[in-house]
């Protein structure tokens, strides 16, 4: 969310929830100096995978064990048996943060 963006932050989208088109008011992250990048694995080859993998078991994977990794916000878990809902939930654009599926609930 641009808005949630922070002064001179970046904005990086992997992948689309709703399909290609995006509209947003451009203005509110040129007033933030902010930048915005993004991108999808699909097209990537093997080794580009690979790297990114490599790249987050370097740089990712030490700030989680450590707990210095910021979280993501969580909105909700439900069950598997939930799962329809959890996915309604997700196409009705009306979650904020993560959707947990507990599967040993």
């Amino acid at each position: 969310n641009v808005e949630a963006l922070a002064p001179y932050g970046r904005l990086v989208q992997m992948g689309l929830r709703k399909g290609k088109d995006v509209t947003f008011d451009f203005k509110v992250l040129m007033n933030k100096w902010g930048m915005m990048t993004g991108g999808h694995l699909r097209p990537r080859t093997i080794e580009q995978k690979g790297q990114l993998r490599d790249a987050l078991r370097e740089h990712v994977l030490p700030r989680m064990v450590a707990g210095t990794l910021p979280m993501p916000e969580i909105q909700g878990a439900l069950t598997l048996a939930q799962a329809g809902e959890a996915h309604a939930l997700l196409e009705g654009g009306q979650v904020i943060g993560k959707i947990i599926l507990d599967v040993k609930a």
